[in-house]
């Protein structure tokens, strides 16, 4: 036993002197030494206490066998005193004992001619020495004891006989064995220790015992013979070796990737002597070469199913590399710039609020009991819309509209129509019976109808400027998409097609001071377009365009109501009614700074991500992976890339040309406004500075999750996740053209009767929102029974049993995977102050805090295991 650095402390008697020394020796020592010197000393302790019990294992095997030699001299005793009263018998019946000793081969020679008494005498003699010579032969010598009175053993005495049942001859008996430890086929390394073994002793019970000594596992190590072969488990080791075979024997690892076992071998594994060593091999040896194609080894047979072999041989590999990527500035960089997202997407638009304000609006016009928009389907329904609801609500002070918000600037009414119908128009290149001519069936550049309606030219002479009409616009006059986009009016997407600014406009002004007359202007000009046939079946659409501003929320509202005509003869209508809040100069600059500043902070930690964040990643895969661009074309990089691009982009497009733009409403709250200004460009970049918020928002999210592994469980299921992603993206690739096929299918089939499959992509929405079990899409296939039982079944069978099931199957594969591999015990992984010191703080800072302000943190290190 090794003794203590310290010294061993004495604990009775004359030992205060001693005592008194090594606590002299502590004087001049801090805290921490001494620590580190208990520490050792009760390491010390502990290491003793082991051998201590090691010895006393020893020891009881000892006495047990000991205890075996015992009883058996015991039954040697007990066999002895049976021979001496068969010999007293023997001896009082004559000579049948002798004849009986003798086997009745045996003969005692007399001697002729003497008397009775004398021939007695001779038999009497001879008799006592045959039966002294074959006790002394059969029993064993008497016991010796020491001077104390205690019995001695010879080593031949507390040896094992073995005798041979067969052929009643004594076995070569093995009673010490030589086992050579040996760590890994690369070391030189060797420990050799000899064992005492009984008769009943198995190769199982050796190597447990071993191992227990070396302290290593008995499930990676196996006994090998000199021969190199595997001694069996259950086998005991007096039948391990041939009689001219030395007793010596090697603890080796397992050789995992071995898989071949020659008859060789075989014939070397099995046992050497006994009585299981003739027919061991009788009727091994022939069914070993009768099938030795046939049978296959457990590693041949895990091989044939994926997986199995690596579930079986996975260890935990300790990963532990992600931790250098993260550091504790581009944790505080990728937060940041998350909440001052968060604060700014709450600034511009708060979601209940714009919402709230949004359905007011939009609900007075939509849902009025004269006409609901919606439900508009003939050209009678869309001029009682045009000529009741929207003056009662725009022209009417008391109006729902207008109790709530206020409307600033011009509404405009504007009408678009194709050119007059000929027999050249239709489609099979012949006119139709009757000579009836075909219209242009969508409104272009060159379908256009571009001539003055000379019937509303003459109704609208002298009413220009008059009770609210504008000056600048004219009903029965074209204008040009140019001409329309120089006052702002931009294009809008319709359900058939997309429309420019061109076409034949009327405004009035939503502020005029006598709102009567305006009110009286609007329907008696409404009556009287109607009647001129300012919309006919030339018509392909009529837009109603204005803005409101609602004080209490700050916002406004652009309102965009289209009801397009196509050559069908039915009307649909559309809507875009969305609020906005323009970035302003002058008007309110508390938030107007309070944004701005957010703003320019999130600039600086965009660009410490552009300068320091990106260089850093790429340095470490450059060093790791031996490739910077494996990084920058990754996920990480792309999303570090898209975050810098995305933030510019926004910053470029809410300081450049939104504020711009933002304060025109406000003028024309004043006032000041002239004429008609479409509000669909602010609205457009004001709604495209939010998606690319929403956007950045999503990148960061991600960014900022990624160092969030530091936390072993948010690591876990990350890289299960990201494996089973890319592992998913094999099936994608024969998932994928089934996906499209259902949509398309989905398109031909219900196209002709539901509104909702009628473009290819809004049939691949309607497929979707059926696969989440929204009853409204599913609904709308009641139209074509057949089909849609037939369909849905379908569906059902490829989404459900084999797509989301083949996710599932692996995602379960990588988390198994994954949870051996990194994380098996999630304890091992747990860091304590010590650990987030070093993590947290610079080198230096961290040296200091743990020697000078909390040394105790430090982990205790032992030098014998580091030598």
């Amino acid at each position: 036993l090794k003794p203590s650095r310290l010294g061993e402390l004495p604990t009775h008697g004359a030992g205060g002197v001693a005592m008194e020394d090594w606590a002299q020796s502590l004087d001049g020592l801090d805290i921490a030494q001494i620590r580190n010197r208990i520490a050792g000393v009760q390491a010390e302790r502990e290491r003793q206490t082991e051998n201590i019990e090691h010895l006393q294992e020893k020891l009881k095997a000892l006495n047990y066998e000991l205890a075996a030699r015992k009883e058996q001299v015991d039954r040697c005793q007990r066999e002895q005193l049976e021979v001496k009263r068969n010999a007293e018998a023997a001896q009082a019946n004559g000579g049948g004992f002798l004849s009986n000793l003798l086997g009745g081969g045996g003969q005692i020679a007399t001697a002729p001619g003497g008397d009775d008494e004398d021939q007695r005498e001779k038999e009497q003699e001879s008799v006592r020495r045959l039966i002294e010579e074959q006790l002394g032969t059969w029993m064993p010598d008497r016991p010796e004891h020491n001077q104390y009175g205690i019995r001695t053993f010879s080593e031949r005495e507390l040896m094992v006989e073995r005798v041979d049942k067969n052929g009643g001859d004594e076995m070569h008996t093995v009673d010490t064995v030589l086992i050579t430890h040996v760590k890994n086929s690369r070391s030189e390394e060797k420990y050799h220790l000899s064992y005492r073994v009984g008769k009943h002793t198995t190769s199982k019970m050796l190597r447990e015992d071993a191992c227990v000594y070396w302290g290593i596992s008995e499930v990676e190590y196996i006994l090998w013979t000199m021969n190199g072969a595997k001694v069996a488990d259950d086998m005991r080791i007096q039948n391990c070796f041939s009689p001219d075979e030395t007793a010596h024997l090697t603890l080796s690892p397992k050789v995992t990737t071995r898989t071949d076992v020659s008859p060789t071998i075989l014939n070397l594994i099995w046992a050497k002597t006994g009585p299981n060593k003739v027919r061991r091999r009788a009727q091994q040896m022939p069914a070993q070469a009768a099938q030795a194609e046939e049978r296959e080894n457990l590693y041949a047979q895990m091989a044939k199913i994926p997986g199995v072999w690596k579930f079986m041989t996975q260890r935990d590999l300790g990963v532990v590399d992600h931790l250098q990527r993260i550091r504790p500035i581009s944790i505080c960089i990728y937060f940041c710039l998350l909440v001052w997202t968060v604060a700014t997407m709450g600034f511009l638009r708060t979601p209940a609020d714009g919402f709230n304000l949004r359905l007011g609006v939009y609900e007075t016009l939509t849902d009025n009991e004269l006409q609901h928009f919606d439900t508009i389907r003939s050209s009678k329904e869309m001029w009682t819309w045009l000529a009741d609801v929207v003056p009662q609500q725009l022209f009417v002070n008391n109006s729902d509209l207008r109790m709530s918000n206020y409307m600033p600037g011009w509404v405009r009414i504007r009408m678009q129509q194709v050119r007059q119908p000929t027999q050249e128009f239709c489609s099979f290149g012949g006119a139709l019976a009757g000579g009836l001519p075909c219209s242009e069936a969508l409104y272009t550049e060159v379908t256009q109808g571009k001539e003055d309606l000379d019937a509303v030219r003459q109704y609208w002479q002298g009413l220009e400027g008059v009770d609210g009409r504008s000056g600048e616009t004219q009903p029965w006059k074209f204008v040009s998409d140019a001409e329309a986009r120089a006052h702002g009016v931009q294009s809008q997407a319709g359900v058939y097609q997309d429309f420019d600014a061109s076409g034949y406009s009327v405004d009035y002004n939503v502020q005029h001071d006598d709102l009567d007359a305006v009110h009286a202007a609007y329907k008696q000009d409404m009556e009287a377009l109607r009647g001129a046939g300012w919309i006919s079946d030339r018509t392909r659409a009529v837009h109603v365009a204005f803005t409101a501003y609602n004080g209490n929320y700050d916002m406004w509202v652009s309102n965009w109501y289209l009801l397009e005509l196509p050559a069908t003869g039915i009307v649909v209508v559309s809507s875009d009614v969305d609020v906005f809040s323009p970035v302003r100069d002058d008007e309110n600059p508390t938030l107007n700074e309070y944004l701005q500043g957010m703003d320019t902070w999130r600039m600086i930690l965009v660009i410490l991500i552009l300068l320091y964040q990106i260089p850093l990643d790429a340095y470490y895969e450059s060093t790791h992976k031996g490739s910077a661009l494996k990084h920058i074309f990754g996920p990480l990089g792309v999303s570090d890339l898209t975050i810098v691009c995305l933030y510019f982009t926004i910053y470029i497009v809410r300081w450049l040309y939104t504020v711009s733009i933002g304060y025109q409403p406000l003028l024309r709250s004043q006032g000041q406004s002239v004429r008609f200004m479409d509000e669909s460009t602010s609205i457009y970049y004001y709604r495209q500075n939010i998606v690319m918020e929403a956007f950045l928002l999503m990148f960061v999210v991600y960014r900022f999750g990624y160092f969030m592994r530091l936390n072993r469980f948010v690591f876990l299921i990350w890289q299960t996740i990201v494996r089973s992603f890319w592992r998913f993206l094999r099936f994608l690739i024969i998932f994928t053209p089934i996906v499209f096929g259902f949509f398309l299918v989905a398109h031909k089939i219900w196209a002709p009767t539901t509104p909702e499959f009628r473009t290819f992509w809004s049939s691949a929405t309607t497929v979707l929102m059926v696969l989440v079990g929204d009853l409204e899409a599913i609904k709308s296939m009641q139209s074509q029974q057949a089909w849609m039982i037939l369909y849905i079944v379908g569906l059902y069978v490829f989404i459900v049993l084999f797509f989301i099931n083949t996710w599932v199957a692996v995602l379960v594969q990588e988390y198994q995977e994954v949870r051996v591999a990194s994380g098996y015990n999630v304890k091992d992984y747990r860091w304590g102050e010590y650990d987030y010191v070093q993590w947290f703080f610079p080198q230096v800072l961290a040296k200091l805090y743990v020697n000078k302000l909390r040394p105790s943190i430090k982990p205790v290190t032992n030098e014998d295991d580091e030598e």
